[in-house]
């Protein structure tokens, strides 16, 4: 955990001196596939919609639903999030799931929008995120429009 923490502040503390290139206003719809086997039990399988809205330059806020299933169980989860752009790729983030049965979870997330090809508004975002409450760390890749 304290590795994590240490990297996550070092990488925001230098990016930190550049300013966001986004626009207030600018909409973004972020949307995730994944696939992950545990060492045991059955494969996760999960698809995940965030849509979010810059309110300034560099911050964006919005909502996410995600469904996931694992052999016979299958969960839905509602969550809120916020992202903080230092210069017009890199972010950090906070966010927090709730879930249609149990305790919510707080995600810290870090990543970076990378254009997609020749593309002005579609970009790859890869990132990692930290689950506080479960201790678990997830790195991934997603599709993002801005527009």
């Amino acid at each position: 955990m304290k590795k994590v923490l240490n990297i996550f502040i070092i990488c925001a503390i230098a990016s930190s001196v550049a300013f966001g290139q986004f626009s207030k206003g600018t909409t973004a719809i972020d949307g995730e596939f994944a696939i992950l086997k545990p060492s045991e039990g059955d494969a996760l399988t999960m698809l995940s919609l965030q849509y979010g809205q810059f309110f300034t330059d560099n911050i964006l806020v919005g909502g996410q639903i995600s469904y996931a299933g694992q052999g016979d169980d299958s969960f839905t989860d509602f969550g809120f999030f916020g992202d903080y752009f230092f210069n017009d790729s890199m972010y950090v983030g906070v966010g927090v799931m709730i879930p249609d049965e149990g305790d919510s979870e707080t995600i810290l997330n870090f990543g970076m929008l990378s254009p997609f090809r020749e593309s002005t508004n579609v970009y790859l975002n890869p990132g990692i995120k930290y689950y506080m409450d479960s201790e678990v760390i997830a790195a991934g890749v997603s599709l993002v429009l801005l527009f």
